[in-house]
C-alpha cells in the first residue's frame, strides 16, 4: 500500500501540483487514505468509497489471482484459479 501511496505522490509531484484532492474507490481509498497519511501537506481532500483497513485473507487472495491471472496462465501459488473457491 505505501508504495502505491508514494507512486500518487510522485505523479503529483511530477504534474507540478503543490496538492491535490484524492478520490479512491475500493483499494483506490485505501491508496489515497495511505497518500494523506504519508504527505499529508500534499493531499487537499479526500473522498473515499468503500474502502477497507485491513486485507483479510479471502481479500489478498482475491488481489493475487487478479494479479496473476493474465501472467501464470491462471494460478496464484500453483493452485489453478479453478480451484481456487476451494481453497478459501
Amino acid at each position: 500500500m505505501e508504495k502505491w501511496a508514494e507512486d500518487a505522490v510522485q505523479l503529483i509531484d511530477h504534474l507540478g501540483m503543490p496538492r491535490a484532492h484524492l478520490v479512491g474507490s475500493s483499494l483506490g481509498a485505501c491508496v489515497a487514505l495511505q497518500a494523506a497519511l504519508d504527505a499529508p501537506a500534499r493531499v487537499s481532500s479526500l473522498v473515499l468509497v468503500a474502502g477497507f483497513s485491513e486485507l483479510d485473507r479471502t481479500l489478498e487472495i482475491n488481489y493475487h489471482v487478479h494479479r496473476a491471472s493474465g501472467r501464470d496462465g491462471g494460478s496464484y501459488r500453483g493452485i489453478p484459479l479453478s480451484e481456487m473457491d476451494a481453497a478459501t
